[in-house]
């Protein structure tokens, strides 16, 4: 019989706590929102049919990790997992539905070494820096990251964002220039304040795919910041995008007069 697998998984998390409370080894007292925000997303937004994973809540109270079957990733990080932490199998039949079942750690590495990944499976979401690579370097990324790149190091996004973005080939310079308008922006809280450029130009090298894409005119794009560093992508017109900066050009000079006004 399956069942919702997150709930599965908080009633088990809540045994080992409850069980191991005052021993040695105490399981799931720190790090809960390894399960309560991660591992409910995976579930909840990621796993579908046919997928397995390896479900740990971890040693010394360090809450939980969980590793799907068929990634390379997934095979290494299983070893660095202790020993003496509770592992499980989920076998997913949908999103969220499916078994699950203890084993130990050894079949948790076995696991991880033998299966693979579903045969033409298809991601349910995509990452927010997928996305920006894939209109910035489209076709061939080969050789091409907007990681660890100014962007990405300034993009900081949180679910609600929504950005505009302006995507252009030169052909003289080889360039491909990024427009970003952050026409959205979630407001920070108390543990996560964010200091946001709501206009910002960027440069990256052009790529034959950008030079194809881009050569006869710009294209722009919407893209809406989703769960935990994740998004969804839509092109929008020329219109859209000017109608979008001539908004945030407002905001930036009643920021500044702010700013201005606080300084006196």
């Amino acid at each position: 019989m399956s069942y919702n697998v997150y709930d599965k998984m908080v009633e088990l998390a809540e045994k080992a706590r409850v069980e191991t409370a005052g021993s040695p080894n105490p399981l799931f007292t720190h790090y809960q929102n390894d399960l309560f925000e991660i591992d409910k997303e995976v579930m909840e937004y990621d796993s579908q049919y046919g997928d397995q994973y390896v479900w740990a809540i971890k040693d010394n109270g360090c809450g939980t990790y969980l590793l799907r079957a068929g990634l390379k990733e997934s095979a290494i990080t299983i070893g660095t997992i202790p020993e003496k932490s509770r592992f499980f199998h989920i076998k997913t039949d949908g999103p969220n539905s499916g078994k699950i079942k203890q084993i130990d750690k050894t079949q948790a590495i076995e696991l991880l070494m033998t299966v693979k990944e579903m045969p033409g499976r298809v991601p349910r979401r995509t990452h927010l820096y997928t996305h920006l690579e894939n209109i910035i370097f489209p076709g061939d990324k080969a050789g091409h990251s907007v990681s660890r790149s100014k962007l990405t190091s300034e993009f900081t996004p949180r679910p609600g964002d929504k950005t505009a973005i302006k995507v252009t080939a030169s052909s003289g310079s080889h360039i491909t220039a990024v427009e970003v308008v952050r026409t959205k922006v979630a407001p920070n809280t108390d543990n996560d304040y964010r200091t946001i450029k709501k206009h910002e130009h960027y440069c990256y090298p052009q790529s034959i795919g950008a030079r194809v894409a881009y050569h006869a005119a710009p294209k722009y794009f919407l893209l809406e910041t989703t769960q935990q560093g994740f998004a969804k992508i839509e092109e929008i017109s020329e219109k859209v995008f000017k109608s979008a900066l001539r908004k945030v050009g407002k905001e930036v000079v009643k920021d500044a007069e702010k700013e201005r006004a606080l300084s006196f």
